[in-house]
């Protein structure tokens, strides 16, 4: 009996220092899967912060936790410790690149994805994403080098793009063409090169080429809505109005509510002498745009003062367009001030006079702008309009209770000048 007691006591050590540990690492293990099986992502990551050891498993769960809460500097602290111990893993490297993505930090996103290059040197991954980088980043002539690079190994339907997409930035339209092209040759079912080369037709005026290309792609996939709305669009612009109603109606049956196809409804509806449907869809994307886009509210004032009843609505409009088309006085004085200060520096007086004139337009108060009018007749001796500018100056300032510093040695200077002339006209018994 007192054997037996001895180890049944053993055997009670022995769980106590194994056995309930491991069913207590298998408790944490479970309730972590449960935390995140149910997106109970904080939870997760503070399970896990409490173990004594952390398996590369653990901190894999961790750090995806950790992104799906966009704590991205935290996945970087992980992902540094991860790298650490594990320095030849391509797959950490590019990781912590795409959390430094997500942070914006472009530069630092390029670098570790040329690490993780380094290590697996095809990874057609890792390459697409340098190429979006040095294109986001307007680094044309290293993306379209790097596009080179993989066609060379293998074509792909990326590296097609991002190469006609580098040709087009530089100006390159008709390379860009042969390359998008090509990638439809490859894959006709690739509706990025459909829409890249059929709005670079329409840039260069090519409306027909834009419309069969469009055409094509759609008799394949009538349902993209994109390819869809350069299709109808090419139409308009080819002003075969009644073909273009229907195609902006279907993408209306599709789904597609935007401001713009809105607009080019109602613009087809126009057209198409309905001015009801025409309103109602000018009125809808007039909605859409937050009454911001003076070409909307232009036509919807349009439609709207052609509709019996309807004049108020139209006048409205038609006044906020013009509010939205006419320029901001602050920024256009300015403007025409910087403008006049560049004919000073080329001693252009004659254009410096006509653009402060225009800048006083602006800002028929600026004391400082009469002066300097009446300076540049003053060099130019064109007495008659440098003392009328002068006096306008004076008067300007005739009321201000205190003057600058600055202001009060113009205003001395401009009577002094006005004084000068009148004492001139006088001795010449004018």
């Amino acid at each position: 009996m007192k054997q037996r007691s001895s180890y049944l006591f053993i055997i009670l050590c022995w769980l106590c220092t194994y056995g309930f540990p491991v069913q207590a690492q298998d408790t944490s293990l479970q309730a972590i899967e449960e935390a995140i099986n149910s997106y109970n992502y904080r939870q997760a990551i503070d399970l896990i912060g409490r173990l004594d050891s952390v398996t590369p498993d653990l901190q894999r769960k961790k750090l995806a936790a950790y992104k799906e809460l966009n704590r991205y500097s935290d996945a970087v602290r992980l992902l540094n410790e991860m790298i650490a111990a594990d320095s030849l893993n391509t797959h950490l490297y590019i990781e912590r690149a795409n959390c430094y993505l997500m942070q914006n930090s472009d530069n630092k996103a390029l670098e570790e994805y040329g690490k993780a290059l380094e290590l697996a040197p095809g990874n057609t991954y890792i390459r697409t994403k340098i190429g979006q980088l040095y294109f986001r980043n307007e680094q044309y002539e290293e993306a379209k080098a790097l596009a080179e690079t993989m066609l060379a190994g293998d074509t792909t339907q990326y590296a097609l793009r991002l190469l006609g997409d580098c040709y087009g930035k530089t100006e390159q339209p008709d390379s860009a063409l042969v390359i998008y092209k090509r990638a439809l040759e490859r894959d006709s079912s690739d509706y990025a090169a459909v829409l890249r080369l059929s709005n670079l037709y329409l840039e260069m005026d090519s409306v027909d080429a834009a419309i069969r290309y469009t055409d094509e792609y759609i008799a394949l996939d009538s349902l993209n809505l994109p390819v869809n709305r350069v299709n109808a669009f090419a139409y308009f612009q080819k002003e075969q109005f009644r073909p273009a109603l229907d195609k902006y109606r279907n993408l209306s049956q599709l789904g597609d509510n935007t401001a713009n196809t809105n607009y080019y409804l109602g613009l087809c509806y126009l057209k198409n002498d309905s001015l009801s449907k025409a309103y109602e869809c000018l009125d809808m994307a007039n909605k859409k745009a937050k009454e911001k886009n003076p070409q909307i509210l232009t036509y919807l004032g349009i439609a709207a003062i052609e509709m019996p009843g309807y004049a108020t609505e139209g006048i409205e409009a038609t006044k906020k367009a013009i509010e939205l088309i006419m320029p901001d006085s602050t920024l256009m004085f300015s403007l025409y001030n910087t403008l006049a200060k560049g004919f000073v520096m080329r001693r252009e007086l004659k254009e410096e006079i006509v653009a402060l004139k225009t800048s006083l337009s602006y800002n028929p108060q600026s004391s400082v702008t009469l002066n300097h009018i009446a300076y540049a007749y003053d060099i130019l001796k064109d007495n008659k309009n440098a003392v009328r500018y002068y006096q306008l100056f004076l008067d300007s300032i005739s009321r201000r209770e205190k003057l600058s510093g600055y202001m009060q040695k113009l205003k001395d200077a401009a009577k002094e000048r006005v004084q000068y002339y009148r004492e001139e006209e006088f001795f010449k018994g004018n």
